[in-house]
């Protein structure tokens, strides 16, 4: 049995539903993380986002840092808006005495396991010798 076709909508709500759906669209944000290196080691989060706020809305900026001194290691990532401008004007431009390295970050890369932990058999054993092993000089 078929069921009854519904009405269709009137045309003021379809031009309505439009205008709904195109200002969703406009609200998402597209941004994208950038690696920033040579950075001096004096700069901080908070400079940063300034420096790079002229070019868009930056969301985040993380400065990397030494595990053990916790200090910086000369490269941070700034995630923003307008990413791709702010990479065109500032890549080789001297900041705070540096002259900046900008690139798009990458997807970090799955890291081997060399942290600790069982690692399995790898074989092998000792080894060693070369020339003359196991022969005495006399003198």
């Amino acid at each position: 049995m078929m069921e009854p076709m519904q009405a269709p909508l009137p045309i003021a709500s379809v031009d309505t539903a439009v205008i709904e759906a195109s200002t969703l669209f406009a609200e998402v944000r597209v941004s994208k993380k950038l690696y920033v290196g040579n950075l001096s080691f004096s700069a901080t989060e908070d400079q940063l986002k300034d420096y790079f706020g002229q070019f868009g809305e930056v969301i985040s900026v993380k400065i990397i840092t030494d595990r053990a001194t916790g200090r910086s290691r000369g490269f941070c990532f700034v995630e923003m808006e307008n990413a791709d401008a702010a990479m065109n004007e500032l890549n080789g431009k001297e900041y705070d005495g540096r002259k900046l390295m900008i690139n798009e970050a990458r997807e970090r890369e799955p890291r081997s396991n060399h942290g600790g932990g069982d690692h399995g058999d790898h074989g092998g054993g000792g080894g060693g010798g070369g020339y003359n092993r196991g022969h005495r000089r006399e003198y």
